[in-house]
């Protein structure tokens, strides 16, 4: 069983906190090594794949869906 917030660290040491909102809805927090922050919330059963406003695939963003559905699958 998961326990919320859950904090975990990507390969280029973004930080990520994952809050959940509801049963199936997530809060994703990144905070970036250039202090920037990106906040989203991702419904489980979703592509992991986030895209940005100009349709190109954000890498980190993507990269820490991604990690999650790993964690929360097992």
């Amino acid at each position: 069983m998961l326990t919320f917030p859950l904090n975990f660290q990507l390969k280029d040491s973004t930080s990520v906190v994952v809050s959940r909102i509801s049963k199936d809805v997530f809060d994703f927090e990144l905070s970036f090594l250039n202090h920037s922050k990106r906040t989203l919330r991702w419904k489980e059963g979703s592509t992991h794949l986030y895209k940005d406003k100009k349709g190109q695939v954000h890498k980190d963003i993507s990269e820490a869906i991604a990690y999650f559905k790993e964690i929360i699958n097992g």
